[in-house]
């Protein structure tokens, strides 16, 4: 008798395979990482912890910054409103329309729990902390070990630049270098990963941006957004990972949630742009010294390895009239970063750290 035949296994389809290994990270790698820029937040802070208002005779919060938050969290308590005109500048002045700071910015809420000192301090020392935070995200997102995300963390909330924004009292530059890192997470995620949900949160964090409110600031996120968000469209393209309508597409989502955020931003805008005219700066400056007066000095880029070679506050030494803030990057910093070139050729993210080294040098121009 005939036998029957045995039916051939069906073969599976091979399983994709990652061009980039996970990267290993220890058990709760998110927790370990905020306990430790919140004690790299508290290593400069912690005068907070005693009622300290982290602030000095130069910064722009002693010498008006806290009246107009002091101002506006009264106003608010009392009335249930913001106000919209201060009587106690020059004989009256549009508070919304003038721009007196974080008006509509969420640390507003702080100033409705505690008192004003204690919660710009706090506004400085949150958003540290979400420096540190956000680039680790951002940096795990790209593929980078548990270990190399939390060190470019550390190296971005404790840098000069951004660590001693508390000194001059720059609340929004440092509010909106806080958001940078969570936007191009949000952008990488859109672009590389298709998660639709991503286009929402950039739009607020645009919008957030907006309400920082820090119009510079907001203007060079804006400008390294547009470039990452053209980079990860073209890279994506040349490397085949998804089709060229889907680039245009996700290019346009990005442009909708940029538009969308500004709109969000209105109620701090509309009004400026209605009191501009008769603001003292309506003028302008036409004249370039003026203009480029508070510029980087080409010589004093030595501070970012050498923080003493102009010094700053009472030791400044530079051709700028004042320097309240430092700009130390740090050795150990400067040679990590002369590292990711080693092994360049077979790094899959090769292009990503050519894209942000050009970035650099536009930056340092500009």
């Amino acid at each position: 008798m005939a036998q029957p035949r045995e039916k051939a296994p069906i073969r599976q389809p091979p399983k994709a395979v990652s061009m980039v290994a996970a990267p290993p990270a220890p058990r709760f790698a998110f927790g370990w990482a905020a306990l430790v820029y919140a004690l790299g937040t508290l290593s400069l802070g912690y005068p907070a912890l005693a009622g300290k208002f982290l602030l000095n005779q130069n910064s722009d919060q002693y010498k008006a910054g806290y009246a107009f938050r002091e101002f506006a969290a009264t106003t608010l308590k009392t009335t249930g409103r913001f106000p919209l005109w201060d009587p106690y500048l020059f004989g009256g002045m549009p508070y919304v329309a003038a721009m007196h700071g974080d008006i509509f910015y969420p640390t507003f809420l702080l100033r409705m729990i505690m008192p004003t000192d204690v919660a710009m301090t706090w506004g400085f020392i949150i958003h540290i902390f979400l420096c540190g935070l956000f680039t680790y995200g951002f940096l795990r997102a790209l593929g980078y070990s548990f270990y190399g995300a939390l060190v470019g963390g550390i190296a971005y909330m404790m840098s000069g630049q951004i660590a001693s924004y508390v000194s001059p009292g720059h609340d929004g530059k440092l509010f909106v270098s806080a958001l940078f890192p969570l936007a191009l997470w949000m952008l990488y995620l859109g672009f590389r990963k298709g998660k639709n949900w991503s286009w929402g949160a950039f739009a607020l964090i645009i919008g957030l941006c907006v309400l920082s409110p820090h119009p510079q600031l907001l203007q060079y996120t804006l400008l390294a957004a547009g470039a990452y968000s053209l980079f990860l469209a073209l890279a994506s393209l040349d490397e085949g990972k998804f089709p060229r309508d889907v680039a245009i597409k996700r290019l346009g989502a990005a442009l909708i949630a940029v538009v969308v955020g500004l709109a969000i931003g209105a109620v701090q805008y509309l009004p400026v742009r209605e009191y501009v005219q008769w603001s003292p700066r309506a003028g302008g400056f036409g004249d370039y010294s003026t203009a480029t007066s508070y510029a980087w000095p080409p010589d004093e880029l030595l501070n970012a390895y050498l923080p003493q070679f102009s010094g700053m506050l009472n030791n400044y030494s530079g051709p700028n009239g004042i320097h309240l803030h430092s700009d130390y990057v740090g050795v150990v910093v400067l040679i990590l970063a002369g590292a990711a070139f080693i092994g360049l050729r077979g790094d899959p993210r090769r292009k990503h750290i050519i894209f942000w080294s050009v970035t650099l040098l536009v930056t340092l121009l500009w």
